[in-house]
Parts: structure tokens; C-alpha cells; sequence
């Protein structure tokens, strides 16, 4: 998986050091786009914490979660687990 944040570090930084207008401007374009990549991938992070939580509240409120709902579960902890990089 690319490291959207990194690249995009990576790329401004090209565009600083590059001597060549049309150089610097591609490496600014890419840049931006490695940024809203790697700030979608944290709204989704977000997005599957608020899922479980969720989840984990109704169950706190007496509703039990479907096998379904389990399962699904699991995958979000997985991924948020990756997603966070623990």
C-alpha cells in the first residue's frame, strides 16, 4: 500500500528543489493529489471508529449484534488496526 503522506512530503519537496517551472508544477499536482488520498484514508480510519463504537454502544444499551454484525466488526478492527499502523 502507498504511503499517501510520504509521497506527498516527498514530492513537495521535489517541487521546491526542482530548477524547472513545469518540473516543480507536476510535482505539486502529484503532491496534492498523494494529500487528499492519504486524507481520505484517515476520514475512512475515522469512519470505521465510529462504526464500532457505535456497535459497542447498542450493546451497552442491551442490544446484542448479529453474527452479521460481529463479523463485520472484526474486519473494521482489523483495518483500523492497519490503518493506525499498531
Amino acid at each position: 500500500m502507498t504511503d499517501h503522506k510520504s509521497r506527498a512530503i516527498e514530492l513537495d519537496e521535489e517541487a521546491r528543489t526542482s530548477g524547472d517551472v513545469d518540473d516543480a508544477s507536476v510535482h505539486l499536482r502529484a503532491a496534492q493529489v498523494h494529500a487528499t488520498l492519504y486524507l481520505a484514508e484517515q476520514q475512512r480510519i475515522a469512519n470505521l471508529i465510529a462504526y464500532y463504537a457505535l456497535a459497542f454502544s447498542q450493546e451497552a444499551n442491551g442490544t446484542v449484534p448479529s453474527q452479521h454484525t460481529l463479523k463485520r466488526l472484526d474486519v473494521a478492527s482489523n483495518q483500523i488496526i492497519e490503518g493506525l499502523g499498531l
